[in-house]
């Protein structure tokens, strides 16, 4: 399995036997982001509280890019977030 990665953020991958891994900021609180957004603190913690059962019973998954819909289309999912600290 091969990592291709185009970004201009610090991320670490990792792998081991049967895995690859990436670690990296996933958003940022209180500074503009490269969307142009800032977002408040407590609005971030909100959403993350959310998604923390999904994340435990790893049904968070994520496509690549911005997907035009909220809702994760399953043919195209190509992440799973498995920790948010």
């Amino acid at each position: 399995m091969k990592l291709i990665t185009e970004t201009s953020y610090n991320v670490l991958a990792k792998k081991n036997e049967k895995h690859m891994f990436i670690e990296g900021i996933f958003s940022t609180a209180t500074i503009k982001n490269r969307n142009g957004r800032i977002y408040p603190k407590h609005l971030l913690e909100r959403e993350v509280d959310k998604l923390r059962d999904s994340i435990s019973e790893k049904r968070s998954l994520g496509e690549l890019e911005h997907p035009s819909q909220s809702s994760v289309n399953l043919d195209r999912a190509a992440i799973l977030i498995e920790d948010l600290v």
